[in-house]
C-alpha cells in the first residue's frame, strides 16, 4: 500500500513537472557562482554610473551657471545615466534569457527586475526626452525610471560596499 502511495505521489509530480521547479532551484554550484559573479559585476558597473554621474553633477555645481542653464546640463546628466542604466539592464537580460532555464529562481527574478527598469524606461523615454528640453529636474524625478533608477543605484551602494 506505501509502494502505490509513493509511486502515486512521484507519478504526480512527474506529470505536474513539479520535479523540473524542483530542479530548477537547485542549480549546480557552478551555475550559482555564475550568478553571483552576475549580479556582482552588474551592481558594480550601475555603481561606477552613479559615480560618474555624480562626479558631472558636482563638476556643474561648482560651474555656478545661471538656473536654468544649470537644470538643462543637470537633465542632461540625469537622462545620460538613466540610459547607461538602461543599457546595463537591456546587456544583462540579452546575455542571458537563451540560457534562462539553467538559472535558480532567484536569478529569474534578479533578470525579471533588471527588466523591470527597461520597461519603465521604455515606456518613460517620450516624456523623458521632452522633459529634458525644459530642464525640469523635479518632473523627471516623478518619472516611475527615475524612480527605480535611484531605488537599483541605492541597492548597488549598499551591495558593493557590503551593508
Amino acid at each position: 500500500m506505501l509502494k502505490k502511495i509513493i509511486l502515486s505521489m512521484l507519478s504526480l509530480f512527474i506529470f505536474c513537472g513539479c520535479s523540473s521547479s524542483i530542479a530548477k532551484t537547485s542549480v549546480s554550484q557552478e551555475i550559482h557562482d555564475l550568478e553571483e559573479t552576475h549580479i556582482a559585476s552588474d551592481y558594480s558597473l550601475i555603481f561606477q554610473q552613479y559615480d560618474l554621474s555624480t562626479m558631472a553633477s558636482t563638476k556643474l555645481y561648482s560651474e555656478n551657471l545661471p538656473v536654468d542653464e544649470y537644470n538643462k546640463k543637470l537633465a542632461i546628466i540625469i537622462s545620460n545615466s538613466m540610459e547607461n542604466l538602461y543599457m546595463i539592464c537591456l546587456n544583462r537580460i540579452n546575455q542571458d534569457m537563451d540560457l534562462l532555464y539553467q538559472y535558480s529562481d532567484t536569478y529569474i527574478d534578479y533578470i525579471a527586475y533588471l527588466s523591470t527598469y527597461a520597461d519603465f524606461y521604455n515606456e518613460d523615454n517620450d516624456t523623458l526626452k521632452e522633459l529634458l528640453k525644459i530642464g525640469d529636474i523635479s518632473s523627471i524625478k516623478e518619472l516611475n525610471s527615475y524612480k527605480y533608477a535611484d531605488m537599483m543605484l541605492i541597492e548597488a551602494l549598499e551591495t558593493v560596499s557590503g551593508n
